[in-house]
């Protein structure tokens, strides 16, 4: 009878300490409508691009200086970012020295929170897994949520995801997989060929690296 109960208590506590691992692997933020399991991304195993919609290469610089000047001018450092135009599509091949969090927020920060003649019409976020594909992952701006502050997107194995972008500075980024967020691999690359953009040719165009200072908060960790 001892026995068993010692047995009973073990079974207890791994039962609780199952739930408060799956509790603590879980995220949720009250500013956003979704929730799901948090999915680790290191920046290193992918490479990465912005895709901008109508844009003039000058006005998407600006933008990027900008973005360097958020959280101040003090700790400043260079970073590389390559550039290929394609139509009326600017690509930005991001270097691996800058973080989940600067990818993300600088993939919004490209549509402007003011009105601007040179704000893009679209903009898309492209993180090519090299040795996984079907790691790889599609993102854009959540049109559904006024603040602008939550990403939406899905990889290349259907999993869907957001990202709230207030929370995404930490090391391996707060990329959440989730069932509540609606979206759909082929809608995005058939909205992409609609706007004469062929996945295929990223690897084979052309780029032109431009240097810029921005702040060292945006280095990976």
């Amino acid at each position: 009878m001892k026995y068993l109960i010692i047995v009973l208590v073990v079974v207890v506590l791994v039962l609780l300490l199952s739930k408060l691992t799956l509790r603590q692997a879980k995220t949720n933020y009250d500013e956003t409508p979704y929730s799901g399991i948090l999915k680790k991304i290191n920046v290193q195993e992918y490479t990465r691009f912005i895709l901008i919609h109508k844009s003039p290469k000058t006005h998407i610089l600006k933008k990027i200086k900008e973005f360097g000047e958020l959280p101040g001018e003090d700790d400043m450092g260079s970073f590389n970012f390559n550039f290929a135009i394609n139509g009326d599509w600017t690509i930005i091949e991001i270097e691996n020295n800058l973080s989940f969090h600067a990818h993300h927020n600088l993939t919004t920060w490209f549509l402007g929170y003011e009105e601007n003649v040179n704000n893009p019409d679209g903009v898309f976020g492209i993180a090519q897994n090299r040795e996984e594909p079907l790691e790889t992952y599609y993102f854009y701006l959540d049109p559904s949520i006024e603040s602008g502050d939550t990403e939406i997107g899905i990889f290349e194995n259907g999993e869907r995801f957001f990202v709230y972008l207030p929370g995404a500075n930490v090391k391996y980024g707060n990329l959440t997989v989730s069932d509540d967020v609606k979206t759909d691999l082929e809608v995005i690359k058939a909205s992409l060929n609609h706007l004469d953009f062929d996945l295929k040719i990223l690897d084979s165009l052309e780029y032109q690296q431009e240097t810029v200072i921005l702040n060292e908060d945006y280095r990976v960790w």
